[in-house]
């Protein structure tokens, strides 16, 4: 009796273990990136929301739900970042399963630690984004494929599952069709049941393919603009490429370093041994590598042609890794007392390199604080990007962010800021000449304003009209410069 309370018991402790750690600074961070774009787009109705999120490369699940979220507990950074914060600690509990259901309970609390006490997964708990959500239902639907494949089980009541949690994958993010080629690649792997597993995993494509109709058109669209005028992203340089990823979800290069040599040291004493045929009779070892390995590999390498080698797209792989690290302990060192020293030395390296307050790199708070002390009712202010409008709005006036038009949803708020000189654009010639002349101060908050339009010709113009007076850089790519006739 006492040995089941403690399966019982473990589970919740990870789990309050996980909602503690990221709850300790969830609002410490300024709201940034792309942060603000959902949080204001959830303030649209659910059928403006899908409308507008069609023109970009964002399916509006996560949006929707945010939207019915910030009706009961409005938009503070701790209520938005709430969400994603609830769907990371969650995720441990599947974690956990998978271990304890496919492996046994050493490998279940060793992945559930390091995924706990992973500074990658911190920081998307903190981020008002959909990838937490993306890794939660990755971690479900994954556990009810393996689950498919047990001999004894309810597999219908698992294809259910399964099936669930793919179409809201889809409906979340894009790359969630990598999880699902992912299952179709094992169904057609092993020869043992294939043609039992293939049989239930149609039916669940079947109703997938149905279920997502209003979005195939969309999703093709966007599939072929991103192959053929490329994105934001840049191709990977080398192998190096590869190393620093797995720095992500290892914290530091010390616990990377640890992380490689046992995923070397495994794969050494696979060949070395012959292990061949214990793919097969170990199957479950062959799902988490596939699931790892192949993504990662095939992303990287697709990556030269059309980019998509980036931390956010891969969170739904980092998932196995480290399950797969806690495999690697177990093939290793099959001997039972070694087995706690290789766990403790691996978690050790996690846990000191751990830190609960990952730093996003934006500081917007503090850099509309900035903008709103040098302000007067006869200085001129100048947002460069136009998507910063949201971000600098949420921080300056949340009164304005709050401000939706259904069809055109930045134009209320843009109004209201105009209203007060301040005026965000692409480039300096969405500003007249007669309204530059009106001010005999500019303030120009430079958001990577030349990244975004390198032909803006904002810093120029203003260097022609004006005197720079001051400078101030908030990290890491905040600058706000003072222009005086």
């Amino acid at each position: 009796m006492r040995k089941k309370n403690l399966v019982v018991l473990i589970p919740i402790g990870l789990f309050v273990l996980n909602f503690i750690l990221k709850f300790l600074y969830i609002d410490a961070q300024s709201i940034a990136g792309d942060e603000p774009f959902s949080i204001f787009h959830a303030q649209l109705n659910v059928s403006s929301i899908i409308e507008q999120l069609k023109k970009g490369n964002n399916p509006p699940l996560f949006e929707i739900i945010l939207h019915y979220w910030i009706g009961v507990f409005g938009i503070s950074t701790t209520s938005v970042r709430f969400l994603p914060l609830l769907f990371s600690s969650l995720n441990v509990l599947f974690i956990y399963k998978i271990g304890k259901s496919f492996f046994n309970l050493r490998v279940a609390i060793v992945a559930s630690l390091l995924f706990t006490f992973s500074n990658y997964h911190i920081f998307f708990s903190h981020e008002c984004r959909v990838y937490s959500l993306f890794a939660l239902l990755t971690t479900i639907s994954m556990y009810a494929f393996f689950k498919i494949q047990q001999e004894g089980t309810n597999r219908i009541k698992y294809l259910t599952l399964m099936t669930l949690s793919n179409i809201l994958l889809i409906f979340s993010h894009y790359f969630g069709f990598w999880v699902i080629f992912i299952q179709f690649f094992l169904a057609l792997v092993f020869k043992s049941n294939r043609k039992q597993l293939l049989k239930y995993y149609s039916i669940g494509i079947l109703i997938l393919i149905v279920a997502y109709i209003p979005m195939w058109r969309t999703f093709f669209e966007r599939f072929f603009l991103s192959s053929s005028e490329g994105t934001w992203l840049k191709a990977p340089k080398d192998l190096g490429s590869l190393y620093f990823m797995l720095w992500e979800f290892s914290n530091k290069p010390i616990a990377t370093i640890v992380s490689i040599l046992l995923l070397i040291a495994s794969i050494v004493k696979f060949f070395i041994k012959k292990d061949y045929k214990s793919l097969y009779t170990y199957q479950s070892n062959i799902w988490i590598i596939t699931w790892f390995f192949l993504p990662f590999l095939l992303m990287f390498t697709i990556s030269f042609k059309v980019p998509m080698f980036h931390d956010r797209y891969l969170i739904y792989l980092s998932i196995a890794f480290y399950i797969l690290l806690a495999i690697c302990v177990d093939y290793i060192l099959p001997q039972f007392k070694y087995k706690y020293i290789l766990d403790a030395i691996l978690l050790i390296m996690f846990i000191v390199t751990f830190n609960p307050n990952v730093d996003n790199q934006r500081h917007v708070r503090e850099t509309v604080e900035k903008v709103k002390e040098l302000k007067d009712d006869h200085t001129l202010v100048i947002i460069s990007p136009y998507f910063f409008m949201p971000n600098f709005t949420y921080y300056y006036n949340q009164d304005y962010f709050k401000l939706v038009n259904q069809e055109i949803p930045y134009q209320a708020m843009d109004h209201k800021l105009q209203s007060e000189n301040i005026y965000a654009v692409y480039g300096i010639k969405q500003i007249t000449e007669e309204k530059l002349n009106q001010y005999n101060k500019v303030v120009f908050l430079d958001a990577a304003a030349d990244f975004a339009n390198p032909n803006n010709n904002i810093r120029n113009t203003l260097n022609s009209k004006y005197r720079r007076t001051d400078k101030f850089f908030f990290y890491e790519i905040f600058n706000v410069v003072v222009f005086e006739k």
